[in-house]
């Protein structure tokens, strides 16, 4: 029987800029994101089943914000829904998340605070609890796939609802260019003939 671990580190909620459309698409700037750690996705949370997981949300985004744990079964005040199961985290402030992993899969955590502003800036990453006993495989790649908007979002705005909403209409016309955020390309090309690989695409 594998041994329970305690999962202790902080997750920092903050403002970043991150260069999301591949030069080979043109030259483009690098885009403003809210993010958990400074990149989009946040930083990958991988753990066993049945480990305890504690991570400390620290916020230094301009807003207050929360983090809730998609899919977890987890205690009803940990599930970082504001206004609901907590408080919303301020500026400057501080929450401890702590709960078992009770059931192996693949999750997303994402901020449950003004979120159709705050996910579509950036603001979730991704969880993976392996089971027990895992499967034997040679490569294991998480792929994040999403888009951003282009000249459209700029008119819009990231706290209008709409950019969520028409993201697909956008899609028809040049406003709008979609490429993975987190596409793992050069790990994918990294897998060898008859490897077994494992992948996992969530988006």
């Amino acid at each position: 029987m594998r041994a329970e671990r305690q999962l202790r580190l902080s997750l920092e909620a903050k403002p970043g800029r991150v260069q999301l459309v591949p030069p080979e698409l043109g030259d483009f700037p690098e885009t403003s994101i809210w993010s958990f750690g400074g990149g989009v996705p946040g930083p990958l949370i991988r753990a066993w089943q049945g480990d305890v997981l504690q991570r400390r949300l620290i916020n230094s985004l301009p807003q207050p914000t929360a983090v809730h744990w998609h899919g977890l079964r987890i205690p009803n005040a940990m599930d970082g829904v504001p206004g609901l199961t907590q408080d919303p985290v301020p500026p400057g402030g501080e929450f401890l998340y702590e709960f078992r992993l009770k059931d192996a899969g693949t999750y997303w955590y994402h901020s449950h605070n003004q979120s159709t502003e705050q996910v579509a800036r950036g603001h979730y990453g991704v969880m993976v609890v392996d089971e027990a006993e895992a499967p034997e495989v040679d490569q294991d790649i998480v792929v994040v796939l999403d888009d951003y908007e282009g000249r459209s979002a700029q008119k819009v705005g990231f706290s209008n609802p709409l950019v969520l909403r028409q993201s697909s209409r956008f899609a028809a016309n040049d406003d709008f260019k979609l490429f993975p955020k987190c596409c793992a390309a050069s790990e994918l090309e990294q897998v060898a003939e008859s490897e077994h690989c494992q992948c996992t695409v969530t988006g």
